[in-house]
């Protein structure tokens, strides 16, 4: 009966590591420079949307940072 030999360990290609900054400039339409407070994404001008509570900008998938933390104060007061 033969022993089977132990297997070398699978050399495995590491990750691409993420990139610091992007390689390829912008596209035209991120190139207004608006940024959401909340995400830091570049957001196109015209996607903006303003909070009715406290009148701040920020992107689309976002909700407003100020009104956010007067929330969770209020939420933390009430409890």
């Amino acid at each position: 009966m033969t022993v089977p030999q132990p297997q070398p360990p699978i050399q495995r290609k590491p990750m691409v590591p993420p990139r610091s900054e992007p390689t390829k400039t912008p596209p035209w339409w991120l190139g207004g420079g608006e940024r959401c407070e909340v995400c830091l994404q570049p957001y196109v001008l015209e996607m903006e949307v303003i909070c009715v509570n406290c009148d701040g900008p920020h992107c689309p998938l976002c909700e407003c940072a100020r009104c956010r933390t007067e929330k969770e104060d209020a939420a933390e007061e009430g409890a």
